[in-house]
């Protein structure tokens, strides 16, 4: 199942992944992999440079990649027939002998920008054009009137395909963020309530901290993936009802890194901020949390707001291995932590909010999965 739902999630962000073998040999088994590239799935392995010609002089570099945890070689804008992608090299997960060949289509980013670069190149000559035929032409002004008017127009319905087709690329990233986060939410078997209160109460201490509108609506969306790294963290730790031994806990820490390789792909903002908060969000301010050990204003402030609000909502929600904490003893735990864990400010700031964050709590999964978060300041 969950292998199915990654490929779901993958096919709908254009991504497409076959496994390599620390000797640098793919195997086949990936169908719509090889239809992408426009080729037959080999029977047999194929040598992973034969394939990708634009690796070749890097065997070393991949070798190495391929004997170690944890590692990404990336590849921008690869041309292969009538499609380009961007192509990733990664390490193989903990307990795989294989890593991942993934490849991103970006074929039809690029048609598009090229189309809107000639668009915007063919509205500057025909401007130029305007500028040198008044110039010669001064007595014709009724003649340029008319031109002027006509370029008007053409530049306003350029104008608003522009804005319509940016809307809708930016419609298309919430889709797959929200399916992200809730395939990360399926696999510890919580509900979204969790996940869009957690949302909710980062956007009302964003509020009271003072960021703008689109700093709000980014950091909404970049929270919901908080735990996206959990889709890699075997179901034997993530499902555990005891206590995690030491080992088990090492491997659980990863989510951080996956869930930031993850979201690496996407060069968008919105993505960017995604990554820095399931990269850091387990960071603390006194520089004891993991992954880096990164303090204060080191950790990026979209992960440090997230921080509290994941760790309130942990404590006051039932988990399979915990009871719900009583509010008022979460709140007193934040407040204790403010200054080691916390940043003291943003502790400040949920403060501030507590009442209406308290308030979500009161509302059913489904009628908070529903409520439109209020971005306006």
């Amino acid at each position: 199942m969950l292998y199915c739902m990654l490929t779901t999630i993958m096919r709908a962000l254009g991504m497409y992944r076959e496994t390599v073998s620390r000797d640098c040999m793919i195997t086949g088994k990936n169908f719509e992999f090889w239809n992408f590239l426009g080729e037959r799935a080999p029977e047999t392995t194929f040598d992973l440079f034969d394939v990708f010609p634009e690796l070749v002089g890097r065997e070393t570099e991949i070798s190495c990649l391929l004997s170690s945890v944890g590692g990404v070689l990336r590849l921008p804008a690869v041309r292969h027939g009538v499609v380009c992608f961007n192509l990733s090299v990664l390490s193989p997960p903990v307990g795989f002998e294989c890593g991942l060949i993934i490849l991103q289509d970006i074929s039809n980013d690029l048609v598009h920008h090229h189309a809107v670069l000639q668009k915007r190149n063919e509205l500057v000559f025909l401007n130029r054009q305007i500028e040198l035929r008044n110039a010669e032409l001064a007595e014709a002004g009724q003649k340029l009137d008319r031109i002027m008017n006509m370029l008007r127009d053409e530049s306003h319905a350029l104008n608003l395909e522009v804005l319509r087709q940016t809307r809708e690329l930016h419609d298309s990233r919430l889709c797959a963020i929200n399916t992200l986060a809730q395939a990360a939410e399926f696999r510890e078997q919580e509900t979204g309530g969790h996940l869009y209160r957690i949302g909710r109460s980062c956007v009302l201490i964003g509020k009271k901290l003072g960021m703008e509108r689109s700093a709000l609506e980014t950091l909404f969306y970049a929270c919901l993936l908080h735990d996206v790294g959990k889709i890699g963290i075997p179901d034997s730790i993530l499902l555990k009802p005891g206590s995690l031994d030491e080992d088990e806990w090492d491997i659980m820490r990863r989510h951080t890194s996956i869930g930031a390789a993850l979201l690496s792909k996407n060069r968008h903002k919105l993505f960017d901020a995604a990554r820095d908060v399931a990269l850091s969000h387990h960071e603390k301010w006194d520089g004891t949390g993991y992954p880096e050990g990164i303090s204060g204003y080191s950790i990026p402030l979209v992960a440090r707001i997230c921080a509290v609000a994941d760790v309130y909502d942990a404590l006051v929600s039932a988990r399979i291995y915990k009871k719900a904490w009583l509010p008022d003893d979460a709140v007193r735990t934040i407040i204790r932590e403010s200054g080691t864990r916390f940043d003291p400010a943003v502790v400040s700031a949920f403060i501030a909010v507590y009442p209406e964050i308290h308030q979500l709590e009161k509302h059913s999964d489904e009628e908070i999965d529903e409520l439109e978060p209020e971005f306006d300041t």
